[in-house]
């Protein structure tokens, strides 16, 4: 493999990850949109009803998320097979570790569970 082969597909890498990373977080941007939604109803003393089509809407984009989430789980495994095309099996990892391995950090998606535990009354 050339140089050039080689920094094209280490370049390929970071913006997949980055991509991965960004699905991840609108899908729990938009899981917290849903229980900001919930709670500023309860606060208002509103009854379930009122607000229902903003919640439906803001589930159905978390829907569209996650299969957004689900074809880049898809496009990492074919990442992860040209790696090895090239001769380069750790390139990408394969298609489960998705960025989460080699950036796992607390993020939005830690937060989101330890808010929900907190919301929830649990540990």
């Amino acid at each position: 493999m050339s140089k050039a082969d080689f920094t094209a597909a280490i370049e390929a890498r970071l913006p997949l990850r980055a991509m991965e990373d960004e699905i991840d977080a609108a899908i729990a941007g938009s899981a917290k949109l849903t229980i900001a939604m919930i709670e500023a109803r309860k606060a208002a003393g509103l009854p379930i009803r009122d607000g229902h089509a903003l919640i439906y809407k803001n589930m159905e984009i978390g829907m569209v998320l996650a299969d957004a989430r689900a074809q880049a789980v898809k496009l990492h495994a074919g990442c992860a097979a040209f790696g090895r095309r090239l001769d380069l099996p750790t390139l990408f990892g394969d298609q489960w570790d998705c960025g989460m391995l080699a950036t796992a950090k607390p993020g939005p998606n830690l937060s989101l569970v330890a808010e929900t535990r907190r919301a929830s009354g649990g540990a």
